[in-house]
């Protein structure tokens, strides 16, 4: 790992250029135009620095995303990062690019446009030394995780299983720079409840109230909720009636569901599916379902990280924690078929927020575990 650090001290400046320029890019999810430009600059980068030349693919639509691929053979390591923010376009008028001392901010400065040019320059870095790769590694960025991946997820669940380690560039858990070893799943519903209308005064008992059965099934779904087992669900939005004098003839629920376990998540996503009105005359249909599964830290997956704080020791440094964290990763998606290290992106903070920030003091470091991850996972003898 030394021995890449050392070379990513002189390429630090380069680092810092690329993030700003990617950062000052603005890609809210679903801007095909802004996400195919962020695009074509990531593979011009790639180009540069590597001389691999990217593919965007599905360049006309609002989630194009971007593959490319160095050395022989079958396996090996991809790397993934999404290159979308959550924040909307003009954001960086009110909150530009800025650095102050050792800390850069801007919109998706930490969450995760870092972590994609780690990941670019980690890859520069092998090959700098080792031009001849036994393995293919491939770096996969797309344009559509903050909502979920929905048009990214088949096709990086295939290119998963066309690998043999996943190595996801998302964001540390915030200062502590620990890594991400598991992550819950999450399902989401909308449940809508039909009633019948009719005069709060006058006809009262010719209404069936749909709120009134609103307020009874979010109660029931509260039941599920098991802090010990990690299981939270949460009705967020609540809506129903149309004025305070008439009986409310619809209502509905918008739920989220967490948990840590696969068993967990499908057990419970069958019950949600399942749930039957308290009354009868009311009907209910439940939309909706299961997003991403968890990741759930298999042994494989313990011993990548494993090998990742052994480079590190070796390196002089001092061991990084794993965590399971409650969000989400398209690292949900490759562990369920590849041994999966996530968190790997710059420390930094505030995640989501106008104030996120990244810490430029980590960057080579992180860059270099990455870049020892990458030589050590393609090697002849591994």
């Amino acid at each position: 790992m030394n021995e890449y650090r050392e070379y990513l001290n002189s390429q630090f400046a380069s680092m810092l250029l690329a993030i700003a320029t990617l950062v000052n890019i603005e890609t809210p999810s679903g801007q095909q135009q802004q996400c195919l430009l962020a695009a074509e600059f990531i593979a011009n980068l790639i180009k540069e620095n590597t001389g691999i030349t990217a593919e965007i693919i599905d360049a006309t639509t609002t989630s194009p995303k971007l593959v490319a691929q160095v050395g022989n053979g079958k396996g090996g390591v991809i790397l993934i990062g999404h290159f979308d923010t959550v924040h909307p376009l003009a954001t960086l008028q009110q909150h530009p690019f800025r650095q102050v001392d050792n800390k850069i901010f801007g919109p998706g400065v930490y969450d995760m446009k870092t972590g994609i040019i780690q990941a670019i320059f980690a890859l520069k870095a092998v090959l700098v030394q080792k031009p001849i790769l036994h393995k293919k590694v491939t770096l996969l960025f797309n344009c559509d995780e903050e909502i979920g991946s929905p048009k990214s997820r088949d096709f990086i669940e295939i290119m998963a299983q066309k690998h043999d380690y996943a190595l996801i560039m998302e964001i540390s858990t915030e200062e502590q720079g620990h890594l991400k070893v598991a992550r819950k799943g999450s399902a989401a519903y909308s449940i809508n409840i039909y009633g019948k209308s009719s005069h709060a005064g006058n006809h009262p008992e010719l209404g069936i109230d749909a709120i009134v059965e609103a307020a009874k099934l979010i109660l029931k779904l509260h039941e599920f909720n098991d802090r010990n087992k990690g299981i939270s669900i949460n009705c967020g939005v609540v809506k129903g009636g149309s004025s305070k004098g008439t009986i409310a003839e619809f209502a509905q629920i918008e739920a989220e569901l967490r948990t840590i376990t696969v068993s967990d998540l499908k057990e419970l996503d069958k019950k949600i599916r399942e749930l039957q009105p308290f009354n009868e005359k009311i009907s209910l249909k439940v939309e909706g379902g299961i997003g991403r599964l968890p990741f759930e830290q298999s042994p494989q997956s313990k011993e990548l990280f494993d090998l990742a704080n052994a480079i590190r020791k070796q390196a002089g440094l001092a061991e990084l924690p794993g965590e399971l964290v409650g969000g989400g990763s398209d690292g949900n998606n490759t562990s369920q078929y590849i041994p999966t290290l996530d968190g790997l992106g710059p420390v930094g903070g505030g995640a989501h927020t106008v104030g996120e920030w990244v810490n430029v003091d980590y960057l080579v470091e992180r860059t270099a575990l990455v870049a020892a991850l990458i030589a050590k996972l393609t090697s002849a003898a591994e």
